[in-house]
């Protein structure tokens, strides 16, 4: 039986990457140990391509030992479900497995795989050619990322899913002018509150009740226009099971992983590794 001394949960990530679109999750999974496979369904690899040194792009990813399959969402999750029980009964023949990091690219996009699938299974609502989404699909999702987890969580290999987020709605607060206590403005407008996964609310809590580890990564523009990287490992949807603290740490052009890794070593020696500068605007440079 193994003793919690033994646990490291570095041996193999299970980690949600979330950003915008084109702000570098993919990237980031792909400086993961190697052989490194994406499986496609966004239908644009060009990102990591992009990231991998000349003469394949122009950043600083080794190119050697990545690889991936494009799926598409028209025909749904079962060419991609057989894919996975190739793989694993792969693995339970001969104990060994292909990859070292396995990353789906995007959730967002793999569910609407599911989401064909259903409509293909069972009858729902038409209005034209168009077939209406309802509960029996919306059950589907659910079941389906479960699914896909039971998969990679029995994997060898660090696992990175990647998923896409956007504003996230609600009511703003207001001063009540007699007691001065902020309150919920009920009647006012919907304003941003937050950020949420580009999922329904149930699939997205789904979702991320499925890691330990959500790490959030963000592109901005600095004042002498170049670009700029950085990850957070703690805010209200970003988290981690290596006690890394909240701030925003900048990654431009470091490969992730071994970024990561040392981030990792650093805590548990007890050193402090809280970012320098928290903020970063068009009018102010990032200090390292």
């Amino acid at each position: 039986m193994p003793k919690i001394e033994d646990y490291k949960p570095e041996d193999k990530i299970v980690a949600l990457h979330i950003s915008r679109s084109g702000h570098g999750k993919s990237a980031a999974a792909a400086s993961y140990p190697k052989p490194f496979h994406e499986y496609d369904f966004d239908g644009r690899f060009d990102g990591i391509v992009g990231a991998c040194k000349s003469p394949i792009g122009t950043g600083f990813l080794d190119p050697e030992g990545i690889s991936f399959d494009r799926f598409y969402t028209k025909p749904g999750f079962e060419p991609f479900d057989q894919e996975l029980e190739q793989l694993q009964m792969l693995h339970v023949q001969n104990g060994r497995f292909k990859y070292k990091t396995i990353e789906l690219a995007s959730i967002t996009s793999f569910v609407q795989a599911l989401i064909n699938s259903s409509h293909k299974l069972q009858t729902g609502k038409m209005i034209g050619r168009l077939r209406m989404s309802g509960p029996g699909d919306f059950n589907f999702e659910i079941t389906g990322i479960k699914q896909l987890m039971d998969y990679f969580y029995g994997f060898p290999c660090h696992i990175i899913v990647s998923a896409h987020i956007i504003d996230k709605y609600g009511k703003g607060t207001i001063i009540d002018p007699k007691t001065g206590i902020s309150e919920k403005d009920t009647y006012g407008s919907n304003v941003i509150v937050g950020e949420k996964l580009n999922l329904r609310d149930n699939v997205g809590e789904t979702l991320l009740s499925c890691f330990s580890n959500v790490f959030r990564f963000e592109k901005e523009i600095d004042r002498d226009n170049n670009a700029q990287f950085y990850v957070e490992f703690n805010t209200d949807i970003a988290k981690n099971a290596f006690g890394i603290p909240p701030g925003r740490f900048n990654i431009t052009g470091k490969p992730f992983y071994p970024f990561l890794q040392d981030l990792i070593q650093k805590i548990r020696k007890g050193e402090d590794v809280r970012p320098k500068t928290k903020t970063m605007n068009f009018f102010k440079k990032e200090e390292e």
